[in-house]
């Protein structure tokens, strides 16, 4: 079944029910405010229900409105008092809300409000090119134009790919755009016309820009040392009467940028001179005739700039940073290692020492023994008792001397 269309109700103004104040003149013309379509002298594409609203000096005792496409319509017949009316929607064109306030010395003169509707877009159009779709030239002209019944055009706006919209005013506009540079590829143009309500419609084509032929790189700098005065040098062979767009680049940051002129013979050299820091380097390359137009960029193998060896071992090279780096290194292992050892020894030292602590230890007790056997001989009438307890003592000593000679002997070794 067809959707049916639901015309919204409009309800008749609020009336104010209130006694007005003695009059001293007829009343001044009233200010119209219309939320929905609040400048006058504009262009709106809103279609919809819409409500005035306007001041009440105390003296007035009654309004009269009307909305019609006249506009200098004087409306006189009392509709009670309110400061406020909602409207139907109107249609597509120009419309006048006109107003006038009553209060007993008279009307007043009549407040004419334009409203202009236009929901329509402007009328279709083609946009043809004044060349090939496909040409060298790196700025094309296309041409294109179209009308709007009602509103008229205010702009056309042009779009290459995804960039911004570029405006182009309607006004002096006849029909002819140049594209700005473009870079070799293809692309897409899409031209758009907007009418004074903002209504809009597009159209679009499919372009290509030819590049000029690529230069080439015949050599390179490989390999480079940071801070020295010779420069990256780069050499090739480009179009003969090309410009060379020359760039230097660490990933995606630009470092420097030039622009030389190849020999009679299309040979080209190039020095970058300011000192580089550390990193991987490229250089890109790019023709450029005299109208601009361009080659596709050619990029050269990965340049690496590197510290300076102050160190070499075999096939081992050190810079600045690496040789500060190793001897902190060395410098680091050896404390360690010192630390280490000096800990190792105090270990072997101190299990010496207690080893040696516990063998004097017996031989003391020993030698106690043999004191006490001793002083107990000496209570005996038998003299071999004696010796037998003299003579061991002796050895005992002896032993206990050899034994703190080796030990201190290892010690002073370790």
């Amino acid at each position: 079944m067809p959707t049916k269309t639901i015309t919204p109700i409009i309800k008749p103004p609020q009336q104010i029910v209130r006694e007005a104040i003695p009059a001293e003149t007829s009343p001044q013309s009233p200010t119209l405010r219309v939320p929905l379509y609040p400048n006058s002298t504009e262009w709106y594409n809103l279609s919809n229900i819409f409500t005035a609203n306007w001041d009440l000096p105390r003296d007035t005792i009654s309004v009269s409105t009307a909305i019609n496409k006249q506009p200098n319509f004087a409306p006189s017949v009392s509709e009670g008092l309110f400061d406020n009316k909602t409207f139907a929607a109107l249609s597509d064109g120009i419309w006048y809300l006109h107003l006038r306030l009553h209060n007993e010395l008279g009307w007043s003169a009549t407040t004419h409000y334009r409203i202009a509707v236009d929901t329509k877009a402007p009328l279709p159009f083609e946009i043809t090119s004044l060349e090939n779709i496909a040409t060298d030239n790196p700025t094309p002209t296309f041409q294109f134009k179209t009308n709007d019944t009602l509103s008229g055009i205010k702009e056309y706006q042009a779009k290459i790919d995804t960039n911004d919209w570029m405006v182009i005013p309607a006004k002096d506009f006849k029909g002819m755009y140049t594209l700005p540079l473009q870079s070799p590829g293809k692309h897409q143009l899409t031209i758009k016309a907007v009418d004074q309500a903002n209504n809009s419609i597009e159209n679009s084509l499919f372009l290509e820009t030819i590049p000029l032929e690529a230069p080439h790189f015949t050599f390179v700098t490989d390999k480079i040392f940071s801070g020295e005065s010779k420069g990256l040098t780069a050499k090739g062979t480009a179009l003969k009467g090309a410009t060379i767009l020359l760039s230097l680049n660490q990933k995606e940051t630009l470092i420097a940028s030039s622009e030389i002129n190849p020999d009679p013979l299309g040979n080209w050299e190039y020095t970058f001179s300011d000192p580089l820091r550390d990193g991987a380097y490229t250089v890109t390359i790019q023709s450029k005739d005299a109208r601009e137009a361009r080659s596709f960029p050619v990029v050269s193998s990965s340049i690496q700039v590197s510290e300076k060896p102050i160190l070499q071992f075999w096939f081992i090279s050190l810079g600045k940073n690496g040789a500060m780096l190793l001897l902190v290194l060395i410098l680091v292992v050896g404390f360690t290692g010192g630390y280490l050892f000096y800990k190792e020894r105090e270990k072997k030292i101190a299990l010496r020492v207690d080893l040696t602590e516990s063998e004097a230890t017996k031989i003391f007790k020993l030698i106690e023994d043999d004191v006490a056997s001793l002083d107990k001989t000496r209570s005996t009438p038998t003299p071999i008792d004696d010796d037998f307890a003299s003579e061991k003592l002796r050895k005992n000593i002896k032993k206990m001397g050899e034994y703190l000679k080796r030990t201190i002997t290892r010690t002073k070794e370790d």
